[in-house]
């Protein structure tokens, strides 16, 4: 059992190596140095004050790497280039600049295969993730507000029903 645990141990240092190691070594010295200040956990503002550049450019520079990574959330990023630098992983084959990988399962964060794998269906995750997860919050939305307005109508329809209800018991004869 400890051996399988050790194994999956490896794989995950595997896929970090994969995904993440070539998308680092092919940002541009700009987005390396908004990184170096994302790993000491800075707030967008405070890198754009510290590089003395709009907080715009610093999100979107945040953002482009975020994209080649599968969108995996500001602390995911943040952590996974402080191991990039603290593990030396400056070797890995750079990624060509101006081009765009080839996107598909292996271009995905190791937490978004986990995810992908126990929870979330093929639609939430890859390149549409983004639509696909908006599209799916309006259809929850518009199937709350269905639900409200339905509820709205019988509350509506309470106080006549009460009202019929007691008219036909005024109607009805006395038992003796």
């Amino acid at each position: 059992m400890m051996d399988a645990i050790a194994e999956d141990d490896t794989s995950a240092e595997h896929l970090y190596n994969d995904v993440y190691c070539e998308v680092f070594a092919g940002m541009t010295a700009k987005q390396h140095e908004v990184f170096a200040c994302l790993a000491e956990n800075r707030t967008s503002k405070e890198i754009a004050g510290r590089l003395q550049v709009s907080e715009s450019a610093i999100v979107q520079r945040i953002e482009a790497v975020r994209s080649r990574t599968g969108f995996p959330p500001r602390a995911e990023l943040a952590r996974a280039y402080r191991r990039y630098l603290e593990s030396g992983f400056f070797d890995c084959k750079p990624v060509s600049q101006g081009t765009e990988p080839a996107r598909n399962d292996a271009d995905l964060a190791a937490w978004q295969r986990q995810a992908a794998d126990w929870i979330l269906p093929g639609a939430m995750v890859g390149p549409n993730a983004g639509l696909n997860r908006i599209a799916a919050m309006v259809v929850i939305a518009g199937g709350l507000l269905v639900v409200a307005l339905a509820s709205l109508g019988v509350v509506n329809a309470l106080p006549a029903m009460a009202e019929r209800m007691a008219d036909a018991h005024k109607a009805l004869p006395a038992l003796p």
